[in-house]
C-alpha cells in the first residue's frame, strides 16, 4: 500500500479509504493509481467492470509493485526570499521547494521505469535541447499541485504556463541546464519564474563542468521577478534553431533570488556574481 502511495503520488491512508469504499478518486488520481499498478486507466476500468460482474479471472494475475525510490528533498536552508513572489502571486518559497521535491521525485520515477525496461535514463535518453523544456513542465505541473488551488495549468504551447484562478499575476516557466541564462523563443513581458538546474550522480555528488554531467537532475537556483521586452537579447542566426530570446545576465542578476542551493553550483569560478559554491552568500 506504501509502495503505490508513493507511485502514484497520493497518502498511503488515502488508498486505504479507497479499498475500504470511504473515499471517491477523481479522474486524475484514478489514472495515477493505475499507472502505479502498471495499466492504463481504461483497463483498470474494465478489469473493475467484469470484476463486479462476477468474473473473478478478470483480476488477472498478481501485479509485481517494486518498491519506489525514496524522495529527494531540497534543502530548505538554500530558501533565501519570497517577498515579491508572495505579493505578486500568493506563492511561497516553500511552495515552490515542495514543488521540486515532487518534480525530482517524478523525474526519479520516470529513470526507475526506463532502466527496467533497457532505456537509458531520462536526462540520456532525450536531447538536452529539449530536456530543459521537459522539466520545466514537470516543474509546473508540480506548483500547480503545491499551489493550494491558486494556480493551473495554461496547456501546452500557451503563454503564460501558469494562470491565476485567483487574480493573482500569470507566470511564464523558463529553465536551464547549468550556467545557461533561460530562453525562450520571443520576448515577452510578464512574471516569470526561472529554474537551473545540472545533471549529477544519484549519491549527491557533483563536479562542474560538461565532462562531468550524470543523469541525475538537481535544482541550484529559482528566481521570480517581472520582466520587460527589452530585459531579453535576440537572436535569428540563419541555421541556427530559429529564433530565441535570452534573459540578460543583468537582468536575471536582480531578480528575486528564491533558491540558491551552493552544492550543484555550476560555474567553474568557486566565486562568482551568482554565488559561491560551498557556502550560502545572498548578497551575491
Amino acid at each position: 500500500m506504501e509502495v503505490l502511495a508513493a507511485r502514484a503520488g497520493v497518502d498511503r491512508t488515502y488508498i486505504g479509504r479507497l479499498e475500504a469504499g470511504e473515499r471517491q478518486p477523481t479522474i486524475d488520481v484514478a489514472a495515477a493509481v493505475a499507472e502505479a499498478m502498471g495499466l492504463s486507466l481504461s483497463d483498470l476500468l474494465l478489469r473493475a467492470e467484469r470484476i463486479a460482474k462476477g468474473d473473478v479471472s478478470a483480476a488477472g494475475p498478481d501485479l509485481e509493485l517494486v518498491p519506489a525510490p525514496a524522495s529527494r528533498l531540497v534543502n530548505r536552508d538554500c530558501i533565501e526570499s519570497d517577498q515579491m513572489l508572495r505579493e505578486a502571486t500568493g506563492l511561497t518559497a516553500e511552495m515552490i521547494a515542495a514543488a521540486l521535491d515532487d518534480a525530482q521525485h517524478t523525474l526519479d520515477l520516470l529513470d526507475g521505469q526506463l532502466i527496467d525496461n533497457g532505456a537509458p535514463p531520462f536526462a540520456k535518453l532525450v536531447e538536452l535541447a529539449n530536456l530543459s523544456s521537459m522539466i520545466g513542465n514537470i516543474v509546473g505541473g508540480a506548483i500547480v499541485r503545491h499551489s493550494t488551488g491558486l494556480y493551473e495549468r495554461s496547456g501546452p504551447h500557451k503563454y503564460q504556463d501558469l494562470r491565476s484562478v485567483t487574480g493573482g499575476a500569470h507566470i511564464e516557466i523558463k529553465t536551464a541546464l547549468e550556467s545557461n541564462k533561460p530562453k525562450g523563443h520571443l520576448s515577452k513581458a510578464g512574471y516569470y519564474l526561472t529554474f537551473r538546474y545540472v545533471l549529477g550522480s544519484p549519491d549527491g555528488s557533483f563536479t562542474p563542468g560538461r565532462n562531468n554531467r550524470g543523469d541525475v537532475v538537481y535544482f541550484w537556483e529559482v528566481r521570480f521577478g517581472h520582466l520587460t521586452e527589452a530585459d531579453f537579447d535576440e537572436s535569428n542566426t540563419p541555421g541556427d534553431s530559429g529564433k530565441t530570446a535570452v534573459v540578460k545576465t543583468d537582468v536575471l542578476r536582480a531578480m528575486e533570488r528564491i533558491y540558491f542551493d551552493p552544492a550543484y553550483f555550476p560555474m567553474a569560478r568557486i566565486d562568482g556574481p551568482w554565488g559561491h559554491r560551498g557556502r550560502l552568500d545572498p548578497s551575491k
